[in-house]
């Protein structure tokens, strides 16, 4: 009886080590899983484990407050601002370039190596800030993966007590991607069908731009842009103005002479015939007989019949950007500017080329004296959906 006693006593203990061991192993086996459950969050498309976004937002925090001192008395920054905000990220190693891509970006050669790894279908990461107007900081971490491009982006915004705070963080795949031989990388966020949202589009500027050729593009041919109107987009001289339609072209000039937007509502029963040809006369050499050949006028009246564009006729394809590629000075007081237009929904970084003859006069202002688009089989030009 007593070795039967010992023996159940030791059945008993061996039992429960046995059960306990096995509760301990399956407790420990739902708590791994439960804290890698928890250490890796679905983020936009992307899996991003919290210690990655961690120091993802640690570092964007950091890389603010380096220009912490430039946004401090100010809302918004203007391009002087930009400029010094991002030659402080460069100074201080980072990879930067404002959101618009209209300054050079500095220490460009971070995300050209990760580029040539991309190209080489190799495995790399790269870290690119961008610069907002707001003061807002742009963080994309690119990751290369065989020839594939992810990347997440993450948003810092200064609250109001004028410090840095993370607003946003989005994981994505890229359904396409192209790096041009110019140095514009452009790529397609995927989304899914029928997605009606932000454009999916992106285009950064890798390649270095020089001053008098920014400044060409930004005087002459970004105040007016290539949609809606087709000032860039057609063959016109000052001999024969035929090829321009100056009905639409007139709120585009009236918004950068003014500096705001054309109420067409105050104008219903037409436009005073010196009021509209003033506009024309600011930057082209064109009398009135000839504006009045081009555009419906009303003699009795004195008065020019300007019709706006319904919203189905608008164009709608985004925003172009030209590149002067070249500045001719023509020796007759005119210069020739060689544009190559960058379009980021083409993935191309010349959708079509064109020379521009500009006349800068002597108060600050120039005039418009001819536009040539390049003939070539491969020009893609928007055409606005009302022609």
């Amino acid at each position: 009886m007593k070795a039967m006693k010992k023996y159940s006593v030791i059945l008993i203990c061996l039992l429960c080590l046995i059960f306990g061991v096995s509760c301990s192993k399956k407790e420990d086996t739902a708590e791994k899983n439960q804290e890698q459950t928890k250490s890796y969050q679905t983020v936009g498309d992307l899996e991003i484990s919290e210690k990655e976004q961690e120091k993802i937002s640690e570092d964007l925090l950091k890389a603010a407050e380096v220009y912490s001192e430039q946004f401090k008395d100010t809302e918004l920054l203007d391009e002087t601002g930009i400029s010094a905000v991002v030659s402080a990220l460069g100074e201080n190693g980072y990879c930067a370039i404002d959101e618009e891509n209209q300054l050079n970006m500095v220490n460009a050669d971070q995300l050209e190596s990760f580029l040539s790894s991309l190209k080489a279908e190799k495995n790399e990461e790269a870290v690119v800030y961008l610069v907002g107007d707001s003061g807002e900081l742009v963080r994309l971490d690119f990751y290369a993966r065989g020839g594939s491009l992810v990347y997440i982006r993450t948003v810092a915004k200064w609250n109001e007590r004028k410090k840095p705070e993370i607003t946003y963080m989005g994981g994505f795949e890229a359904k396409s991607w192209k790096y041009t031989d110019r140095g514009y990388l452009f790529f397609e966020k995927k989304q899914a069908a029928g997605y009606d949202g932000e454009t999916p589009y992106s285009m950064i500027r890798v390649s270095q731009i020089s001053e008098e050729n920014r400044q060409a593009a930004a005087t002459y041919i970004e105040n007016i842009g290539y949609l809606n109107q087709n000032l860039f987009t057609s063959d016109w001289t000052e001999a024969d103005f035929s090829g321009l339609d100056l009905m639409d072209l007139y709120e585009y000039l009236y918004a950068d002479l003014y500096g705001k937007h054309f109420d067409a509502d105050a104008y219903q029963d037409g436009i005073p015939k010196e009021e509209f040809e003033a506009v024309f006369q600011h930057y082209f050499r064109i009398s009135s007989e000839k504006i009045q050949e081009l555009v419906p006028f009303d003699a009795e009246k004195q008065m020019y019949q300007w019709e706006e564009r319904e919203g189905a006729d608008y164009t709608s394809a985004r925003s172009l950007d030209p590149e002067v590629t070249e500045i001719k000075d023509n020796g007759d007081g005119t210069l020739t500017l060689t544009v190559a237009v960058v379009w980021a929904e083409k993935e191309t970084d010349q959708a079509f080329v064109h020379k521009l003859t500009v006349r800068p006069l002597s108060d600050g202002s120039y005039q418009y004296v001819s536009n040539e688009v390049e003939d070539s089989e491969d020009n893609l030009i928007p055409e606005s959906p009302g022609n």
